[in-house]
């Protein structure tokens, strides 16, 4: 999936069921409800989405505003503004990091993306910012547990190898690469087949026949006995770095 700045996002259960965080809004479902949260990326990391939970409950998260603001001059942990044409509280104290394979779904209304406007956008940034930089020097206005959260969703992106499940060889001699996690790619092979070890695949028919999956990533298998030894393939991570499509091919 191909995280915009803008949108909201529903998170997958794994998630929740991986990290026990008291703080953690729960990502219950009743009829059609389920919550969703404003997606940021993290400045350091390009991996990392900080995601800020959205609650209806306005006028409650008003009075807590209204509180703050009189007992410390500003409230900078609740954002109130405005999503699909109403009032949200964008919850910046509950906020909390995740990695792009917990991302369930872009958030719809009758079918189509909500977008915050470009103005509370930077609100929410600075924001979070200045909270996470405040947290950071050991003032923690922020109920989740940032630091431990943060660390788990880390050490799975330095943990995680790519695995490719699936691949679909087009006619431009491109070819489209599913992972494990979710993400599907698209590689333009049209540079490797200047190479000598790549000519045989310059007929397309051959490029398609061949095209599969070896040594768990993209493969040709131009002798056709699955000798995992004796193939082209290209190196997974090469292939994952590629920027995702899933929001073009889903």
């Amino acid at each position: 999936m191909k995280v915009q700045q803008g949108f909201s996002y529903h998170i997958k259960d794994d998630f929740f069921e991986l990290v026990k965080d008291e703080y953690l809004m729960s990502n219950k479902e009743d009829g059609n409800y389920r919550p969703h949260f404003y997606a940021v990326q993290d400045k350091k990391n390009l991996d990392l989405y900080w995601m800020i939970p959205i609650s209806s409950q306005v006028e409650k998260y008003k009075r807590i505003v209204e509180k703050k603001k009189k007992k410390f001059g500003k409230c900078n942990t609740i954002v109130i503004g405005k999503f699909a044409g109403k009032e949200n509280a964008f919850l910046i104290q509950n906020a909390f990091p995740i990695i792009e394979k917990y991302l369930d779904h872009i958030h719809t209304i009758q079918g189509q993306p909500i977008m915050v406007h470009k103005e509370l956008n930077k609100v929410l940034v600075r924001n979070l910012q200045d909270v996470l930089a405040m947290y950071d020097s050991g003032v923690k206005l922020m109920f989740t547990n940032v630091q431990e959260i943060r660390h788990i969703m880390e050490k799975e992106l330095q943990d995680y190898f790519p695995i490719v499940v699936q691949v679909i060889p087009l006619s431009n001699f491109h070819v489209q690469v599913f992972f494990d996690d979710g993400k599907i790619v698209e590689y333009d092979s049209t540079n490797d087949l200047q190479g000598e070890i790549f000519k045989p695949l310059q007929d397309i028919q051959v490029f398609k026949d061949t095209c599969t999956i070896l040594n768990d990533t993209l493969a040709w298998d131009l002798t056709g006995d699955r000798d995992a030894s004796n193939c082209i393939d290209i190196d997974p991570f090469t292939l994952y770095e590629l920027p995702a499509i899933n929001d073009l091919v889903v």
